[in-house]
């Protein structure tokens, strides 16, 4: 049983790393989500959010990654129990 809670323990675990990467990125950089999707505006600098949505998404990144990264590091430290 113990092997065959490894795979899964470690895929939760790389998916909750990859997604404290995204919105590190995104508390990094909010205008990011905006680089990538302004192709699909006619006029991009027309409806281009304004600086306080980008703060907002900056907050928001902030307390996903915190929320994620303590989930990550609580999966980390529950592997010995969950045998992994």
């Amino acid at each position: 049983m113990l092997e065959s809670l490894s795979l899964p323990f470690y895929l939760l675990f790389t998916l909750l790393a990859l997604t404290c990467a995204f919105f590190l990125g995104q508390a990094i950089y909010p205008r990011l989500s905006w680089v990538l999707t302004k192709w699909q505006y006619r006029n991009p600098d027309m409806v281009e959010p304004s600086t306080v949505v980008f703060q907002l998404r900056r907050v928001k990144a902030v307390v996903l990654f915190t929320v994620f990264l303590t989930a990550l590091v609580l999966l980390f430290n529950a592997r010995e129990t969950l045998g992994a």
